[in-house]
């Protein structure tokens, strides 16, 4: 499957099929108006599932929230290894 990471702000996303979205996030941001990452930062990695009939957004497949990594791409290949694992029912 191929992942289009798409960069929001200080963040990068990555819509999925069936309302599923990969999140990647620095732990620390630096100062100043425009949102970016810290020198040095970690990132955390996640995955969500939109609900649109009850407007909820959950957790999709394990919680990795408490495991930051050390790049941005190290983040994007936890996230999608959390979709993966998730998709296939591990």
């Amino acid at each position: 499957m191929k992942y289009e990471w798409v960069k929001n702000g200080a963040d990068y996303r990555c819509e999925l099929p069936g309302s599923i979205t990969l999140v990647v996030t620095p732990v620390h941001y630096a100062k100043g108006f425009t949102p970016k990452a810290a020198r040095g930062t970690k990132w955390r990695a996640q995955a969500s599932h939109w609900d649109a009939s009850t407007s909820t957004l959950s957790r999709y497949g394990r919680d990795e929230y408490m495991n930051p990594v050390a790049s941005a791409e190290d983040a994007m290949k936890l996230a999608q290894s959390i979709y993966e694992d998730a998709r296939i029912g591990n």
